[in-house]
């Protein structure tokens, strides 16, 4: 069983090389390619995950999730007393045992929510790699004067209709849900097309900055500053992004409904 498993773990990574290859050929769509690599990639990852934990009787998973934040829980016991009402004053009148408490109660909070979370942050970040690698490749290949026209650009990116839907109806119905796992399940789900929507929604931006910002190493330097700039108010953004998401995906103002879609 573990050779058999180890077999298809090879073929499946061989699988997302021939998908990319093909690809940059012309045989497959680009985000048909996009999807084949990272689900072969991430079904490859899972039974590596699942060939670890047999071979040393453990959950790999819950030990790196559990190793970091033991580190992040030292961190905040170590903290000098009288740091903690100056960095954290704003906690519960500044008073010091109740902030630490306070800071260790929310990082347990934390923790509880990024274990329900592991599989849609484990897809996400396989997708977006899978996309940036296929991005970087494509302007390689412009590099050399290859025609790419036929690979979409960022800026065309469009959220598909019955993602949106699935999207806000997983938002909606975890909270309905009896069934732990089931409010568990519908929370990842919203979580990767929540991903997927905001990506859809910064390539909407990105189509009407570059109409005034043509160098697309410009526009990514501008996506950083904002980035940074606008920390404080990041997650007030993301929800401004994934509205435009859904506008344009029923307004259809950038008139892709005959181009690709996410």
């Amino acid at each position: 069983m573990l050779v058999f498993l180890k077999i298809l773990s090879l073929t499946l990574l061989l699988t997302a090389a021939a998908a990319f290859i093909l690809t940059f050929r012309g045989k497959i769509k680009f985000f048909l390619g996009v999807i084949t690599v990272a689900g072969a990639f991430l079904l490859s990852t899972v039974i590596n995950i699942y060939l670890v934990n047999v071979s040393s009787g453990t959950n790999i998973i819950n030990i790196i999730i559990n190793e970091n934040f033991d580190a992040m829980y030292a961190l905040v016991e170590s903290m000098p007393e009288e740091s903690l009402p100056r960095l954290f004053g704003g906690i519960a009148g500044g008073n010091v045992g109740t902030v630490k408490n306070a800071l260790l109660n929310l990082l347990l909070e934390i923790k509880e929510i990024y274990t329900i979370m592991f599989p849609a942050i484990l897809i996400l970040n396989t997708l977006l790699l899978s996309y940036v690698l296929f991005m970087i490749t494509k302007q390689i290949i412009f590099l050399f004067k290859k025609d790419v026209s036929a690979f979409p650009k960022f800026s065309q990116l469009k959220l598909n209709r019955s993602a949106a839907f699935v999207f806000v109806l997983s938002y909606i119905l975890p909270s309905f849900m009896s069934s732990p796992r089931v409010a568990a399940a519908l929370s990842n789900i919203n979580a990767i097309l929540g991903g997927v929507t905001f990506i859809c929604g910064l390539s909407f931006i990105d189509y009407k900055l570059r109409q005034k910002v043509k160098n697309a190493w410009l526009r990514l330097a501008v996506y950083i500053a904002v980035f940074f700039g606008a920390a404080s108010i990041l997650g007030l953004l993301v929800i401004i992004l994934i509205f435009i998401a859904i506008f344009d995906t029923f307004a259809d103002y950038r008139k892709l409904s005959k181009k690709p879609e996410a």
